[in-house]
């Protein structure tokens, strides 16, 4: 996750080694933001679904313990 931030920077510098903004240069930049907000999202969703199967997991074992002890 930080290296994608370091390369948003790279790609920042890259894109306005001047400091001035271009049509263009917006328009990708907003696509490359997009992107890696896509992924930080895709990644917390993982640690979400992980979190929540864990927890569906402990609940069927608390339900089922009675069974087999």
């Amino acid at each position: 996750r930080k290296n994608s931030i370091r390369f948003f920077f790279f790609f920042l510098n890259h894109l306005f080694p001047s400091g001035k903004i271009k049509g263009e240069n917006v328009l990708s930049i907003v696509a490359y933001s997009t992107i890696i907000m896509g992924n930080v999202c895709v990644e917390l969703g993982c640690v979400y679904k992980a979190k929540k199967q864990k927890m569906y997991i402990k609940r069927l074992f608390h339900q089922t313990r009675h069974i087999f002890f």
